[in-house]
């Protein structure tokens, strides 16, 4: 297991768990969470510093930016719930799903156990294309993506 693939890893299953992750928000999707939103999405966005945030982006992650945007893609392409940033408020997050129109989704536990299911499977997508990268062979350890700890998360967070 390379150093690379053993940070994101755990930087994956910190963000599954404890709800830091979303598909559809460029400081909460899979890259966001591996660079721990360092300039991800500015990369992008900002022609001007592109260099430099590559920079940073190779030296946290240890991914060259047509890996990075390999895995984006790949998690996105395996999810199917979306935070919809534009109808979201710091109150309240609306979610829809990218096979029908806009769906305000009520985030209840059957939601969220939903969600889980749709962000274990991202998840598995891109844990399956870092071994990959990284020539290792088998399935990939899923057990740390323990979907009634992340629900404990989420419970607890209501209560908050």
């Amino acid at each position: 297991m390379t150093e690379r693939f053993k940070n994101a890893y755990d930087r994956l299953v910190k963000a599954y768990i404890t709800n830091g992750l979303m598909a559809n928000d460029c400081t909460a999707c899979a890259v966001g969470n591996m660079c721990d939103d360092k300039g991800w999405f500015r990369a992008v966005l900002d022609f001007r510093e592109k260099v430099e945030v590559i920079r940073t982006i190779n030296n946290n992650t240890g991914y060259s930016i047509e890996e990075l945007s390999q895995i984006e893609y790949t998690f996105e392409k395996n999810t199917h719930y979306k935070k919809e940033g534009y109808y979201s408020t710091p109150d309240r997050i609306v979610w829809c799903r990218d096979d029908s129109p806009l769906d305000f989704i009520k985030e209840t536990p059957e939601f969220m156990s939903k969600l889980a299911d749709d962000q274990f499977n991202g998840l598995k997508a891109v844990i399956e294309l870092l071994m990959s990268f990284d020539k290792m062979s088998g399935e990939p350890d899923m057990t740390p993506f323990d979907k009634n700890q992340k629900l404990k998360a989420y419970e607890k967070a209501q209560q908050t």
